[in-house]
């Protein structure tokens, strides 16, 4: 996918955050298409991942924490294509937790 606008923007976001010294985290959020592995939606999760981790930003990767459970579709609700349910969302919560704290840490 051709992803030159949002590669602009995240330039135009961390550019701004280091004029006041700030940071920017980017969370990606996973899906249900990702977790069952549809093509499409994974490529477009490796190309986005791909330039993320190439940017100066602190990415969490909701998609590899979700994948590290045992069984990912327990994490959505009913386990259907919608949305996380509580564990999911703790998982993500638990993972941005992390990335803020290792972030105040250096």
């Amino acid at each position: 996918p051709n992803l030159s606008q949002f590669e602009r923007a995240l330039r135009r976001v961390t550019e701004a955050a280091g004029r006041w010294g700030g940071s920017v985290i980017a969370v990606i959020l996973p899906s249900y298409e990702i977790s069952v592995g549809r093509p499409a939606d994974v490529a477009r999760y490796n190309a986005v991942a791909d330039v993320l981790r190439a940017s100066p930003v602190i990415v969490v990767d909701g998609v590899a924490q979700f994948a590290a459970e045992p069984d990912s579709l327990t994490l959505y609700t009913l386990r259907m294509d919608n949305h996380p349910n509580a564990r999911g969302h703790a998982v993500l919560a638990e993972a941005l937790i992390e990335a803020i704290d290792s972030k105040e840490r250096s």
